[in-house]
């Protein structure tokens, strides 16, 4: 069994192994793993936008929300937020605060301008909206 050799430059990665050599090319918005004499598949890049929710404020019927989001590949410009008591989700215009009608969970997801997108984020608040389940 040989070992793998791996030679690496800021723009393509080389992997010789027992099964094949591959190279990886990384570019803003995908990264692209050729197998010798065989196609190309296209991987997307994974962690590109990131972000949190946390809520700041609450009162009996609104609830204060703070939302930050970064990308490494391009510029925060959208988000998609939602609620327990709100499940619509439509992407919106980033912004970093919005009051909400109460509910016990707040979810968002963030996009950039060349439309990467996050993982969904979310935050509750403590106590407890919601009345607690009879027995």
């Amino acid at each position: 069994m040989r070992k793998a050799l791996i030679i690496v430059s800021l723009l393509l990665l080389v992997v010789v192994s027992s099964v094949g050599i591959y190279s990886f090319v990384f570019n803003k918005n995908k990264t692209t793993l050729t197998k010798e004499n065989s196609e190309a598949t296209v991987l997307p890049n994974t962690n590109v936008v990131t972000g949190e929710v946390l809520v700041l404020s609450i009162t009996d019927k609104t609830v204060i929300v703070q939302f930050i989001a970064e990308s490494t590949k391009g510029n925060i410009t959208q988000m998609m937020v939602w609620t327990d008591n709100n499940p619509t989700k439509e992407w919106q215009k980033f912004s970093t605060l919005i009051t909400l009608p109460i509910s016990d969970n707040v979810y968002a997801k963030y996009r950039d301008d060349i439309n990467n997108e996050s993982q969904v984020y979310t935050d509750s608040i403590f106590p407890k909206y919601s009345p607690p389940s009879q027995p």
